[in-house]
């Protein structure tokens, strides 16, 4: 660059390095481990910054509400079914076009787990006692699996078992459902 004046006459040639850099408007798309949870289970989200500059700030959002979170991942395990997760960054790009950008919203499909309720009949030594489940929750159809705290196992809704000498047992069924969900 050189400038010229009536009394000065010519100046000494300056050179500037100019960095000419795009306006762009930052964008944040947000990923899920997995939609579609059982009660209780953890959800494990993930930003992903465009044209964000080097370290944008982050603010996670569930139904619209601060949850606190502020880095580029995010979990919970205490969603309730159809909860939207959203993410909101700054950007500190020099030229951003606008500060900050939203991410399309997560709707969480919280699966209700299955509980169970049991009997049993002929609890005496030298017969086959009878156990059963009763579910309720969850989507059928269930798995069972009992732990007759002797060693003894058994699949089924109904289930017996033999047990080799008086005493105390503890029993125990877990009942798993269509979703995986566990009770």
């Amino acid at each position: 660059l050189q400038t010229t004046s009536i009394c000065c006459g010519k100046s000494k040639i300056d050179t500037f390095i100019i960095d000419i850099v795009p306006v762009l408007d930052p964008s944040v798309y947000v990923s899920v481990d997995n939609a579609s949870i059982c009660e209780g289970t953890t959800a494990n989200f993930g930003a992903t910054p465009i044209n964000a500059g080097a370290s944008p700030t982050y603010e996670w959002f569930v139904n619209g509400l601060s949850t606190g979170a502020s880095g580029n991942s995010f979990n919970s395990n205490t969603f309730n079914d159809g909860d939207a997760v959203i993410c909101t960054i700054t950007s500190d790009y020099i030229c951003a076009g606008q500060p900050t950008a939203t991410s399309p919203p997560i709707t969480i499909n919280v699966n209700q787990n299955p509980s169970v309720s049991c009997s049993a009949t002929r609890l005496y030594l030298g017969a086959f006692t009878e156990f059963e489940a009763i579910p309720s929750n969850g989507t059928p159809p269930y798995t069972y699996e009992w732990d007759m705290g002797d060693g003894g196992s058994d699949t089924g809704a109904i289930a017996l078992h033999y047990y080799g000498g008086t005493g105390s047992y503890d029993v125990l069924v877990t009942i798993t459902d269509s979703n995986g969900c566990i009770g």
